[in-house]
């Protein structure tokens, strides 16, 4: 602790490796659950590969299976009893699919593979080559492990950004309850920046440990205030004797 104060006085820089690190740490946490969600959507996806496999495509056309109508749905909620149901369509007899009434679904036809989600629709291209469940396994794999390296990328960034807002806002009402509070020791924005970077990752990273465990419902709001509460508290400290807080 004693070390963590000296820093926090003395220190160079805005804190932003502690911003840094808790944003790395948020992100381990919330692909641990991503990848346990995957784990378990597995057997899923293995069930509709074995109906489907193997598929043989040459030219960007489908030549095997031909005349084939395949359609499974996939339960998406984890509650048994409501259904969140995703189509999974292989018609090998037509070229094009009336999809008016479809909402959501993957849809597979001779010489197209069209996504289609509620705000969107993309039309994939067919590869050449011969597809089956190993070689599904195999591109499985490889676009989930692509997928978590970009996700994970993009997490650490937004939660950096989510982070360096709350602490630049607790930062200078920081320095607003330093003249509220007429401390006289020398504090500047640096010092209130170091403070602020420690207090709202240890905050942050404490609270999504915790929503592991606890049904807690904690916001970005909630953590704020909390931050410049503790912030307050801690400044408020100062007042007497700076070098002997806490």
């Amino acid at each position: 602790m004693e070390k963590i104060i000296n820093y926090i006085k003395n220190g160079k820089g805005l804190g932003l490796l502690f911003l840094l690190a808790g944003s790395v740490l948020i992100t381990i946490m919330y692909m641990f659950v991503a990848k346990e969600i995957i784990k378990d959507f597995e057997p899923k996806v293995m069930l509709i590969a074995n109906d489907f496999l193997p598929l043989t495509v040459n030219e960007q056309k489908i030549t095997s299976p031909l005349d084939t109508y395949k359609r499974i749905e996939i339960n998406l909620s984890d509650d048994e009893q409501s259904k969140d149901l995703f189509p999974v369509v292989l018609d090998t007899k037509n070229k094009t699919q009336d999809l008016k009434n479809e909402k959501i679904g993957l849809f597979i036809t001779q010489d197209s593979v069209i996504l289609k989600t509620f705000n969107d629709t993309k039309n994939l291209k067919l590869k050449d080559g011969v597809y089956d469940i190993n070689t599904f396994k195999q591109m499985y794999t490889q676009t989930f492990g692509k997928v978590s390296l970009i996700a994970s990328i993009l997490l650490i960034i937004g939660f950096f950004l989510s982070l360096l807002t709350r602490t630049v806002i607790t930062a200078l009402v920081g320095l607003l309850g330093v003249k509220l509070l007429k401390i006289t020791s020398p504090i500047d924005l640096n010092y209130t920046m170091r403070l602020s970077a420690i207090i709202i990752s240890f905050i942050d990273v404490a609270t999504h440990i915790l929503a592991n465990f606890l049904p807690l419902n904690i916001t970005s709001i909630h953590t704020l205030i909390l931050g410049i509460i503790i912030e307050l508290i801690f400044l408020n400290k100062q007042k007497n004797d700076t070098s002997n807080a806490f």
